[in-house]
């Protein structure tokens, strides 16, 4: 499968033998990244370690369940000694070990990590970037949803595109003998 352009900041058209495919990159990073995530659970310790106030005690008990480290700091406030790997280098991690500290289960907590790590929509990305993204999530076991269930991809055959556009051939190499059809476009 081979990335040939990003649509719309949001979709990856893909080129694949059998045809296309239009891939959501922030489904298809987030599928991806929770597979990474419950293959290899990695929590790792901060250099420097940061504040998370207004905290409820049951709140940090549960960040403490997913294994990270949180030392009291003051009434309702913690320090953050380890997070989940995938968040050392985020600037937005307060806002996410919030949302973690409400997760009822493993797969829910990881799940949302997996989405709040994934790249957005939106976001214009490169052609390598747009093609790690698709080589990652060809990887993946479940590559038709994201954890959450929304689909990844649209393909569309080659028997799909040529009957919608009335053709009753396939354009591919067998049919063009030195690189020219015989057929009128």
């Amino acid at each position: 499968m081979r990335a040939i352009a990003q649509v719309r900041n949001t979709y990856i058209l893909a080129e694949h033998p059998g045809g296309i495919w239009l891939v959501e990159q922030h489904v298809a990073d987030e599928r991806a990244l929770f597979e990474a995530l419950t293959d290899l659970w990695q929590v790792a310790p901060l250099l420097e370690p940061f504040p998370l106030d207004h905290l409820p005690a049951p709140a940090a008990a549960t960040l403490g369940q997913w294994g990270l480290e949180l030392e009291p700091f003051g009434p309702h406030t913690y320090l953050v000694r380890s997070l989940p790997q995938v968040l050392h280098h985020r600037g937005d991690r307060v806002e996410i070990l919030r949302e973690l500290s409400g997760a009822e289960d493993w797969p829910t907590m990881q799940a949302t990590l997996a989405c709040r790590c994934a790249v957005r929509n939106g976001v214009p990305l490169d052609l390598a970037t747009l093609q790690s993204i698709l080589d990652r999530w060809q990887n993946c076991r479940h590559r038709h949803t994201c954890p959450h269930g929304r689909p990844i991809c649209l393909n569309l055959e080659d028997g799909t595109l040529a009957r919608f556009f009335r053709r009753n051939w396939l354009v591919n190499a067998q049919h063009r003998p030195n690189g020219n059809s015989n057929q009128k476009g």
